[in-house]
This record gives structure tokens, C-alpha cells and sequence, in this order.
């Protein structure tokens, strides 16, 4: 079994400003949960069917990198009711580490439901390991479509320039 060590943002900022007096660190809420990503989501999930040549979907997994932190997992798992709502098709989270389901438990416990026809949507920003794992699991349980990560589209630059120049502007002395 892999594990992958937690990544603390609280704890590394502190740690820095610590070591670095007068350095001021500014720390946004996640990104990626964001509902204008849905969007993005469905471009992405649209390309995927199209290259697997798949035209009918019975369920949805929405696939993020996952938390220790119970409130962020309970966040992705309401983007993901939403997005199902939108498709009328059931969605469930799946988590690349931290948290369970991973995307192939997902998978499988809705082919246990009679369903065959599985999607799984990518929630991460960019390729890397996580998704790859994701991606990996969700094929294996019998997955027929993983989309790409969100990566680089209009919607996501705009929202990380926004959460750039609100933490700026909040970092600047009055």
C-alpha cells in the first residue's frame, strides 16, 4: 500500500513565516471547488467520452486529491451532488488519498448497483501522480472513461489570478 505523506499548509506557513521574520504569507481557501469548474469538468469529460467513443453514462465519480480534513472532503462530495444534479445521473466523490473511496472502490460500489456504463471526471489541477493514480484505479474496477486533469483553461487562470490579487491586495501595509 502507498502512502502519501500530508501536506500541512497551516503548519508549513507557520514554519516559514517562523524562520523568515517579516515574511507575510497569504493562504486561499482550496481551489477547485469552485462551481464555474463544473464547466471545465464538462469540456474535459466530453473529450474523454469522444476519444473512448462512448455516447451513454449511468453514473459519475468525481475524483479530487482528498483531505485529512473531513470539511474539505464533505465540500468535494456537495460539488459532486451538484454536478450530478445537472446531469440527472448519480455522482459520487472519490478521493486520491487521505480519504475513501479511492476512485476504484467508487467505481466498483456502483457496479455492484447494476451500473456499467461509469465516468470519471478528474477535479485536479494538473497532471501528476495523484490523478494518474486515480485514473489507474478507476480503469482497473471498469471505469469506461477518465477525463484529464482541469489544466490550463480560461476559467481556471481567472479564477487563480482573482485568488492572486485578493490575497495581494490583502498582504499590502495601510
Amino acid at each position: 500500500m502507498l502512502v502519501i505523506p500530508p501536506v500541512d499548509v497551516p503548519a508549513a506557513i507557520a514554519e516559514a513565516t517562523a524562520r523568515h521574520a517579516g515574511l507575510r504569507i497569504r493562504a486561499t481557501k482550496i481551489l477547485g471547488l469552485e462551481t464555474c469548474f463544473l464547466e471545465v469538468l464538462d469540456l474535459r469529460m466530453r473529450e474523454a467520452l469522444k476519444d473512448a467513443r462512448i455516447r451513454e453514462l449511468d453514473a459519475l465519480v468525481l475524483a479530487a486529491a482528498g483531505s485529512s480534513d473531513p470539511l474539505a472532503n464533505q465540500a468535494v462530495a456537495r460539488l459532486a451532488r451538484l454536478w450530478g444534479t445537472h446531469h440527472r445521473l448519480p455522482v459520487t466523490a472519490a478521493f486520491a488519498s487521505s480519504a475513501p473511496p479511492a476512485t476504484g472502490e467508487a467505481v466498483r460500489a456502483f457496479r455492484k448497483e447494476g451500473r456499467r456504463h461509469i465516468a470519471v471526471a478528474s477535479l485536479f489541477l494538473a497532471p501528476g501522480f495523484l490523478p494518474d493514480r486515480a485514473s489507474e484505479l478507476a480503469l482497473e474496477a471498469g471505469a469506461v472513461a477518465v477525463s484529464e486533469p482541469l489544466g490550463a483553461h480560461e476559467e481556471v487562470a481567472r479564477t487563480v489570478l482573482a485568488r492572486y490579487a485578493v490575497g495581494a491586495v490583502e498582504l499590502v501595509p495601510v
